[in-house]
């Protein structure tokens, strides 16, 4: 029983998913999806919280916690809560192969998380992988789920040939490393790592790290390895898009955070200018890349590249603070206000497309856009909003790690993003509006961007 605590909250995930398979065979029509996914996601909440040990292995040290992954699996299971009821609204009636109310995307969703928080857990490359492909193989489908639309479809179709092909790269450096060494496990890698230095270890070692860490910088959408990310962002249906950019995004640093502070930490000299460079070259591609958008999605995916830039920035620095933590959460507290607002608004009874078509929100609804515009300022990272001080702590960290260069980069970006967030808020309050906006955000949808908003806002009461 001890074993099955570790991984309590998985299985019950994982039961919760079989029974919902169940279900669906009676009825494929499941209107109250975002109910039973908010339910379950709360109650894996609660055994990860009483019952999960501090600190234990499981299965011969295949899975593993501590304070860090307890820390990491709160942190996307409420993102996941969030998520779930920001869609609630979609949950019409009828069932049709265009909409969530299916049961399938219950199941897909539960099982993503499920493969997520087994990621998080992994203490063996082979348990990593296997939870990896569980977490990729849902996305996938995910993201072509409206079948019927043709984009929906070319962006499931890009986002399973480029996973693939990343996954064939992780699982190459997985077998390197495994043919190297004869371990595949996190604790004697680190001690294989600890003791011997790049310079005689073998070539096929460093080979296979190398690779590992490519397929991870595709995960999580580091540049130069983010030509997938604005054609499935912009293709996915927007539920989905904010799916990937938070719960699914979490799990991916999560793992990258974990790999670097556990077992390649001893390899830091070597292993820095590469990060430093991914870091320099996300944050450059994530701010560049975001000027000529008119697509709001597209114009989002630059900016999660651009932020997943700034975490690497901290990972870099090889300093095990809890600043990547910090900068996550925050990261996730505006992204998922910001999608929850975007999916949640009506054009001319049309989902928001363009950036332009944002244009006299604030004439409309003035309190949405004043939200909205919080979003916009905190990921622009101006202060006092939360996104100045998680920018703040990132480059503290950089500047005990001596990354100098890295940071006067950083900073550049930081300026020309803040750009295209602040031109968002232009074209809100000063644009004439073209066309009529309908809220349709529920009630408990709007409590929860409220909280958001305040935390944004009110961050700087929490930063002393």
């Amino acid at each position: 029983m001890n074993e099955i605590n570790v991984l309590l909250p998985e299985v019950f995930l994982s039961i919760a998913a079989c029974g919902l398979l169940l279900i669906g065979v009676f009825s494929k029509c499941f209107k109250y999806g975002h109910i039973f996914l908010a339910t379950t996601f709360s109650v894996a909440i609660y055994f990860l919280l009483t019952k999960v040990p501090g600190e234990a292995s499981a299965f011969n040290d295949l899975f593993k916690t501590t304070g860090l992954i307890k820390l990491l699996k709160l942190l996307l299971l409420v993102s996941a809560v969030f998520f779930t009821i920001f869609y609630g609204r979609r949950q019409t009636e009828g069932c049709s192969l265009m909409r969530i109310d299916l049961y399938e995307f219950s199941v897909l969703v539960i099982l993503a998380v499920t493969g997520m928080l087994l990621m998080l857990s992994a203490n063996n490359f082979l348990s990593l992988y296997v939870s990896l492909e569980l977490q990729s193989f849902c996305l996938y489908v995910l993201a072509a789920f409206e079948r019927e639309d043709s984009k929906s479809s070319e962006a499931g179709l890009k986002y399973f040939i480029l996973g693939s092909f990343a996954s064939g790269l992780l699982l190459f450096g997985i077998s390197l490393i495994y043919g190297f060494t004869g371990n595949l496990g996190f604790d004697n890698l680190q001690i294989l790592l600890v003791n011997n230095s790049s310079g005689n270890i073998a070539i096929g070692v460093i080979i296979g790290i190398i690779m590992l860490l490519i397929g991870i910088f595709f995960k999580i959408s580091a540049a130069p390895f983010h030509m997938w990310t604005p054609d499935v962002y912009q293709g996915s249906p927007t539920i989905v898009t904010s799916f990937f950019a938070t719960v699914a995004k979490i799990a991916s640093v999560g793992v990258l955070l974990r790999i670097s502070s556990e077992i390649l930490f001893s390899w830091k000299v070597d292993l820095q200018p590469i990060l430093v460079l991914i870091t320099c070259t996300s944050v450059l591609v994530g701010a560049i890349g975001a000027l000529k958008q008119t697509n709001i999605k597209r114009l989002l995916a630059y900016s999660s590249i651009g932020h997943v830039g700034f975490m690497l920035l901290a990972i870099s620095s090889f300093t095990q603070d809890l600043s990547v933590i910090i900068y996550l959460t925050i990261y996730v507290t505006m992204t998922l206000g910001t999608f929850a607002i975007i999916m949640n608004i009506k054009t001319n009874d049309k989902d928001l497309v363009e950036i332009q078509d944002l244009a006299g929100l604030s004439k409309e609804d003035p309190l949405v856009a004043a939200g909205l515009a919080i979003f916009m300022f905190s990921l622009a990272g101006i202060p006092p909003f939360a996104g100045f001080f998680a920018k703040f702590y990132v480059f503290k960290t950089a500047l005990t790690g001596g990354l100098y260069p890295a940071i006067v980069v950083a900073i550049i970006a930081a300026v020309i993003s803040a750009y295209y967030y602040l031109r968002i808020v232009k074209i809100m309050y000063f644009d004439n509006p073209k066309s009529k906006f309908t809220n349709e955000m529920t009630y408990s949808s709007r409590i929860l961007v409220l909280a958001l908003v305040l935390f944004n806002l009110c961050y700087i009461l929490f930063s002393y």
